[in-house]
């Protein structure tokens, strides 16, 4: 897979009119650019787009609709759930965006993750270390990946622990990546189909208590709190496969 970096935030962020033109742009669309015309064609449009980063408020008409063209032209948006341990943020919440939880290690939700119903999936996003029930700690030490040394600009390269459901998006975006290369002509509705059944089962444990209004810290996820599972990436490549060779998928369970 290749990676097609689109920027659309400055030092004070981005509006929404700019995500979606860079999400539009990303994906091969016309973009109008101010003044009239339009802004040179993308000459390499992606399947994927990854979003880590958007707002607590509902999905607005900009979006959604922006998010069903890119569907029509086959093009998947994958989004971070958030990181305030409450309900999905913008775009994640949008429907037909594959909405992505963090877990820490050992597949509870990472106490930061936002959760609830409309997520499709979830997968590791590293968990600050704390001292749960009976002396346990039930944290890691974050997913390691590459960063910068620089604060104001680019500095040596370096790799660092990090945390947050903004690292756990892009990940299920390379598990699609792979996916899209054992069968290109998966369609978007195939793609989150595929997800969800080649998903590991939620873990479950009788010392910490299931993801709740009134328990939203780290919790036991369950199908309508955090996606239908855990990310096998290697199953879900398996279930594009079945689907180019037109055969019944059937997922292992380890």
């Amino acid at each position: 897979g290749r990676v097609l970096p689109v920027r659309v935030a400055g030092k004070c962020g981005a509006e929404v009119a700019d995500i979606i033109d860079g999400m539009r742009w990303a994906a091969g669309l016309a973009v109008a650019k101010a003044g009239g015309g339009f802004l040179p064609a993308n000459p390499n449009p992606a399947r994927i787009i990854s979003i880590s980063f958007g707002s607590s408020a509902a999905c607005n008409p900009a979006y959604q609709s922006t998010i069903d063209e890119l569907a029509g032209r086959g093009v998947v948006v994958v989004a971070a759930a958030g990181n305030q341990h409450a309900a999905p943020m913008r775009p994640a919440n949008c429907k037909g965006v594959i909405g992505v939880a963090a877990l820490n290690r050992d597949g509870f939700k990472a106490t930061y993750s936002n959760f609830g119903a409309g997520l499709v999936i979830a997968t590791v996003g590293g968990d600050p270390d704390d001292e749960g029930a009976w002396g346990v700690i039930l944290g890691d030490d974050g997913i390691v990946t590459l960063d910068n040394a620089g604060r104001t600009g680019p500095a040596a390269g370096r790799y660092a622990r990090v945390f947050g459901s903004s690292f756990s998006a892009p990940i299920v975006a390379g598990a699609v990546s792979l996916m899209l290369s054992a069968n290109p002509a998966l369609a978007p509705a195939e793609i989150v189909a595929g997800l969800r059944q080649s998903a590991r089962p939620h873990v479950t444990s009788p010392v910490i208590g299931a993801c709740s209004a009134d328990n939203p810290g780290r919790c036991i996820c369950t199908a309508q709190t955090c996606g239908a599972g855990m990310l096998d990436a290697a199953e879900a490549v398996r279930y594009a496969q079945s689907i180019a060779q037109q055969a019944t998928f059937t997922p292992r369970r380890w």
